[in-house]
């Protein structure tokens, strides 16, 4: 949930001097929409009998599991952010910059905040396995804090009309 906020956050302060602003930041959060379909079914189904952080090896046996990597592989993929921004451009070219520039943010802060998240980032898949491993975890106390830190920064500033 925290990386919701902070995503919401970030596409506000980059996009927020666009008029459509509020496309950047849902396709700045539709990979991980995207991901939340089958990660909640999983979740509410082996809530009781499995912990959701199953080491790499375990989870790669269950299929639910493997359904969950694989739309989170899917959804944050270079490969699919460039097909939408095509569709985009030939079927609402409006579109096309809100969902480039929001996926594409989307996609810088998850490749440095995603170390151990879903084993890497495959910024290429399903076409490569090639795995990108973030610096930190989003939730490591120490980057939310600066993350945060910057983000108010960064709110005070476009509210004194800086940025």
């Amino acid at each position: 949930m925290v990386d919701f906020v902070s995503h919401v956050l970030w596409g506000y302060v980059c996009f927020h001097s666009f008029t459509d602003w509020p496309l950047y930041v849902f396709f700045g959060l539709l990979p991980d929409l995207i991901f939340s379909v089958p990660s909640v079914f999983t979740m509410l189904k082996y809530r009781r009998t499995l912990k959701w952080r199953l080491p790499h090896e375990e989870a790669s046996k269950i299929p639910e599991f493997v359904l969950v990597r694989k739309t989170y592989w899917t959804a944050h993929s270079l490969l699919l952010i460039a097909l939408l921004v095509v569709a985009a451009a030939v079927l609402a070219p409006a579109a096309a910059a809100p969902v480039a520039g929001g996926m594409l943010l989307h996609f810088a802060l998850d490749v440095f905040t995603h170390k151990d998240g879903m084993a890497g980032q495959k910024p290429l898949y399903p076409l490569s396995q090639f795995k990108v491993v973030g610096a930190t975890h989003w939730s490591n106390r120490r980057f939310l804090l600066v993350d945060y830190a910057l983000l108010a920064g960064a709110l005070v500033l476009m509210a004194l009309k800086i940025i």
